[in-house]
């Protein structure tokens, strides 16, 4: 998804990204019906489904525009750290265990964007 929403082009519009949310969702129902498990969820699960659509649908827009300001490889390094907000989140939200493995996993990948912001800057 990454390439494909920088070789869009910028003249585009956001319909790469439109196309993009069309897919996810036209998967997730197959998946649905494929399991037959289709029931929508309530009350503090559905606020928090809604808040995750929102800003996964943000990030990706963001993400769009990145990728035609800037560098797709730095754009995407960056990106692919969003497994780091994830982690962060259920300690603070869920009030999960931050065990050793996820907080070595994350300070890995913050050793790694930094070296490579580093290395792009020289």
């Amino acid at each position: 998804m990454f390439i494909g929403l920088d070789r869009a082009g910028s003249g585009s519009g956001l319909w790469p990204v439109a196309a993009a949310a069309a897919g996810e969702l036209a998967a997730a129902l197959v998946a649905a019906v494929a399991v037959r498990s289709f029931a929508l969820c309530g009350g503090r699960a559905r606020l928090l489904a809604a808040t995750a659509g929102v800003a996964g649908a943000s990030a990706t827009i963001l993400f769009f525009f990145a990728t035609h300001r800037g560098f797709l490889a730095v754009t995407a390094v960056l990106t692919s750290l969003y497994p780091a907000v994830t982690i962060v989140l259920a300690r603070t939200v869920l009030g999960e265990r931050l065990t050793a493995l996820r907080l070595a996993g994350l300070l890995t990948a913050g050793a790694c964007v930094t070296l490579i912001a580093l290395g792009g800057s020289s």
